[in-house]
């Protein structure tokens, strides 16, 4: 098992560290090879929440202080820097009675750290996690790499996103994959 992230004094945490800790990682159905989860995501590796010494403290405490993000990293503590990210917003939907729903965004590796399952981890994390709030439903959003093409310019232009919806209800899970 790999040590929690020391915090430094000013280092106030997006949300309770704890929360990763006590994910009920058996719910989990994704596979790792080799192993790896929250409390061992890996040699010299530690998954935390963002911290104010990692981000613009005014951006951080705007997003600390409203309570519906949790952003999540993986920290490097060979080099001393977060080498992946993944954020869990809760939203509360008006047109279901204010009910919770979890969306997955901004999954991202370095290209150094790629190849050993971090986005996985992140997002199966934050998955558990989003079931601790009961959400209804579960969006994963992203760039879908083979839909991003660069221009004559050289800028990025987004061609498509990836989504991924799973309905959570009593009896299961439930998925539905689009392409927009």
């Amino acid at each position: 098992m790999m040590p929690v992230a020391t915090l430094m004094p000013d280092d106030t945490p997006m949300f309770d560290p704890n929360i990763l800790h006590e994910l009920d990682w058996s719910q989990n159905t994704t596979t790792f090879s080799p192993a790896i989860s929250p409390l061992d995501p890996g040699d010299g590796l530690v998954l935390r929440p963002l911290c104010t010494a990692d981000l613009n403290r005014e951006t951080f405490e705007h997003m600390k202080r409203s309570g519906d993000y949790y952003v999540t990293v993986v920290e490097d503590t060979h080099l001393g820097q977060i080498v992946a990210t993944a954020t869990l917003v809760i939203e509360h939907k008006f047109t279901h009675s204010c009910a919770k729903r979890g969306r997955i965004e901004d999954v991202v590796v370095s290209g150094e750290c790629r190849g050993r399952q971090l986005g996985k981890l992140l997002t199966s994390t934050l998955t558990l996690l989003s079931l601790c709030f009961f959400s209804w439903e579960l969006k994963y959003s992203s760039w879908d790499s083979a839909a991003v093409c660069t221009s004559q310019e050289g800028d990025l232009a987004r061609v498509g996103t990836l989504l991924l919806l799973c309905r959570i209800s009593d009896t299961g899970w439930g998925f539905v994959l689009g392409f927009f």
